[in-house]
C-alpha cells in the first residue's frame, strides 16, 4: 500500500500536504488561496455529472479517488448509498469527520474491495490522471468495470493536454476512450478550458458567486468543441457504460 500511495503522488506537494489544506485546495488548486477559481471548478463539475448522472434512491455510487468528501453530499443528495474510497489515509480521516454518517474506505490501490456488479454508477475527478503508468491505467480501469453492474454508468473527469505541467499529465482523450473499451462510450467532450475569460474575470472578482452556477451553464455549452492546446489542458467529461 505504501508503495502504491507513493506511486500515485501528484508533481509537487503530496496528497497528504494537500489534505491539511483548507476545504477544496486539498483536492483542486492547492495554490487558490482565495478558493474563488476552486469554488468555481467544483460548481463546473457538479453542472456536468448532473448533465448525465441520474441516480435514484436504490442506487449505490462509488467515488473513486475520494479526498476528502468534495461530492459526497452532492452525490447522496437524492438518498443513493454513497462510498467513497481513496488511497491517502489522511484524506479519508478529513473525509469521515467532515461526514461521520457516510462511508469511506482507505485501500491499498490495487484490487477494490468490492463484489464484482456491485455498484450503480462509479464517479472519479482528476484521479487517473495522477496513475502514470499505462499499464496500471489498465489494470484500475478493468477493477473499476468490475465493480459495475450490467448497464451501469462510469462518469469521468480528467484534464487532457498535449504537454505535462507541474499540476496534470500529459494524456489525450482517446486514452481513457482505450482503457474502457469493455465498455460502451456515451459522452467524451471538454467542458472547462485552463485559460479562460471567465476565470480571468473570476479571479478579478468582476463577476458574482451568485452568478457562478449560470457562467459554468455557459461555459459548458461554449467548451465542448475546444480543441486541445498546445499549451495547458482541458477539463474531459467522459460517460461509459457497462454492457455485459
Amino acid at each position: 500500500m505504501k508503495e502504491n500511495l507513493r506511486k500515485y503522488q501528484p508533481v509537487g506537494q503530496t496528497w497528504d500536504e494537500r489534505a491539511l489544506k483548507d476545504d477544496l485546495r486539498a483536492v483542486l488548486d492547492p495554490a487558490d488561496t482565495q478558493g474563488i477559481k476552486n469554488e468555481y471548478i467544483n460548481i463546473v463539475h457538479k453542472t456536468a455529472l448532473s448533465s448525465h448522472l441520474l441516480p435514484n434512491v436504490n442506487d449505490t455510487i462509488l467515488d473513486f479517488g475520494c479526498g476528502i468528501g468534495r461530492l459526497t453530499p452532492f452525490l447522496g443528495g437524492n438518498k443513493a448509498k454513497v462510498v467513497g474510497i481513496d488511497i491517502t489515509p489522511s484524506m479519508i480521516e478529513k473525509a469521515r469527520k467532515r461526514y461521520p454518517n457516510q462511508t469511506f474506505i482507505n485501500y491499498d490501490g490495487e484490487k477494490l474491495p468490492f463484489e464484482n456488479n456491485y455498484f450503480s454508477h462509479i464517479i472519479s475527478v482528476f484521479v487517473l490522471q495522477h496513475i502514470t503508468s499505462l499499464a496500471d491505467l489498465n489494470r484500475t480501469a478493468k477493477e473499476l468495470v468490475r465493480c459495475l453492474k450490467k448497464g451501469g454508468m462510469i462518469h469521468l473527469i480528467e484534464q487532457v493536454s498535449k504537454d505535462d505541467s507541474d499540476y496534470y499529465l500529459h494524456r489525450m482523450p482517446q486514452d481513457y476512450l482505450g482503457v474502457f473499451k469493455d465498455c460502451r462510450y456515451i459522452y467524451a467532450k471538454p467542458i472547462r478550458r485552463s485559460k479562460s475569460l471567465f476565470l480571468s474575470l473570476i479571479y478579478r472578482g468582476l463577476l458574482p458567486r451568485f452568478l457562478f452556477p449560470a457562467i459554468a451553464r455557459l461555459e459548458l455549452f461554449l467548451a465542448k468543441n475546444k480543441k486541445i492546446p498546445p499549451k495547458g489542458y482541458l477539463d474531459y467529461f467522459f460517460v461509459f457504460q457497462k454492457e455485459k
